[in-house]
């Protein structure tokens, strides 16, 4: 039997089975209900986010004879086909490969047609945004005022590409990035589903990398089974990954908090070296750096859980450290415009003896830049040469 990847193998079979995109489902399950159903429609969102999953799911709830609640049954020759991709009725175009006008004016010209066995001829066009501005115009009028037999399906992951008066003939649909919680949740089902022995931390460490992708997640997890097995551990995962482990990011990230130059760029070296990529590095010591950042904004104790957590309180206590000295330099930098102030402020005393203005100007100016900017050494230095001071000017008249 030919090998099916988890992300075929585990696709969503029901608007029930789509992670994290509840409200869409229960919207498009209302509709379906409701028969209240528009004539196209757009799903945004990310990449393995779900939305050609949810098309496909569309398109067998319109066309499924046993529908039930606005859901497909799944096992009747129509979902059986939409789900394989081959039914006759629901025509999938890749908009990336098929963009010009002429391939739009294929569909256009076969829309009147009606479906072969289906209630619907359903379209999903994916990537839409790879159309032609001419390919769009050619779609406008058949979206305006389509055959009621036909239903159109927009996925795109650049909404913002697609032409505005596209846009407003189509109900928009967001798909958001799917949570941590929620893809660790799915892994650890398909875990159990395949009989894997992984831990929640590496699990966990999957859904991270995918960046609210569930599609990403089961790839990744499928390739990690290829090359460790069924009990892989995280140090798997890392060469998988191509990450660097704890100890190579610990020589960096450790006297980066001492201030410590020359080792820095000694574990630099070694890592590339060993063949690590420079931006792969600099993404691994950036994402040690936000964390703690994070953390360290929404007052969580040390640095965490996860495995990296003593390099994340080592970098903020590094933090709290350059903090207090930046501080020190932001006053410093803060008072640099009243110590320029300080000459013409003693000059106003030597010319203006007796007059309060004056006097509180010197007072101001030598209190405070002489006392933030200036040390003792260098205000006893810079008032020595000063030529005017009265002594000077006595020096200077005789």
């Amino acid at each position: 039997m030919t090998y099916e990847p988890y992300h075929r193998k585990y696709r969503p079979k029901t608007f029930s089975d789509v992670v994290g995109q509840d409200a869409v489902g229960v919207t498009l399950r209302n509709a379906l209900k409701d028969d209240r159903v528009a004539n196209a429609f757009l799903f945004s969102g990310s990449r393995g986010v779900g939305k050609t999953s949810m098309a496909r799911i569309f398109a067998k709830a319109l066309n499924c004879p046993e529908v039930q609640e606005g859901e497909p049954c799944g096992g009747c020759d129509v979902c059986i086909s939409i789900s394989r991709g081959d039914d006759i009725d629901v025509i999938e175009v890749d908009g990336a490969s098929n963009r010009g006008i002429d391939e739009i004016r294929a569909i256009r010209d076969n829309v009147g047609y009606a479906p072969a066995r289906a209630r619907f001829k359903v379209y999903i066009i994916d990537e839409v945004h790879m159309l032609t501005t001419q390919a769009f115009n050619a779609l406008l009028k058949t979206l305006e005022e389509p055959p009621p037999h036909v239903k159109f399906v927009f996925a795109t992951t650049e909404p913002q590409a697609v032409l505005d008066t596209i846009v407003s003939r189509c109900q928009r649909y967001e798909f958001r990035r799917i949570s941590l919680d929620d893809i660790v949740a799915r892994l650890m089902h398909v875990a159990s589903q395949e009989g894997l022995s992984m831990g929640e931390d590496v699990l966990r460490e999957i859904a991270v990398k995918s960046e609210g992708g569930l599609r990403d997640s089961l790839s990744l997890l499928d390739q990690l089974v290829s090359f460790a097995g069924a009990e892989a551990g995280l140090d798997s995962l890392d060469q998988v990954l191509g990450r660097i482990d704890t100890q190579v990011l610990g020589d960096i990230v450790d006297p980066m908090a001492r201030g410590d130059t020359g080792p820095v760029l000694d574990a630099l070296d070694a890592a590339f070296e060993s063949g690590r990529d420079a931006e792969d590095v600099l993404a691994q010591v950036t994402e040690l750096l936000r964390e703690a950042m994070v953390r360290e904004a929404r007052g969580l104790p040390g640095g965490g859980d996860g495995r990296r957590a003593e390099l994340v309180t080592l970098v903020a206590a590094d933090r709290a450290r350059a903090r207090r000295v930046e501080s020190v330099q932001v006053v410093r930098r803060a008072a640099r415009p009243l110590a320029l102030l300080l000459p013409t402020a003693a000059a106003l005393v030597f010319l203006m003896p007796g007059q309060p203005v004056a006097g509180a100007a010197v007072a101001l100016g030598v209190g405070v830049a002489g006392a933030v900017v200036l040390d003792g050494r260098r205000l006893r230095s810079w008032m020595a040469d000063w030529p005017g001071r009265p002594d000077r000017r006595a020096a200077d008249s005789s």
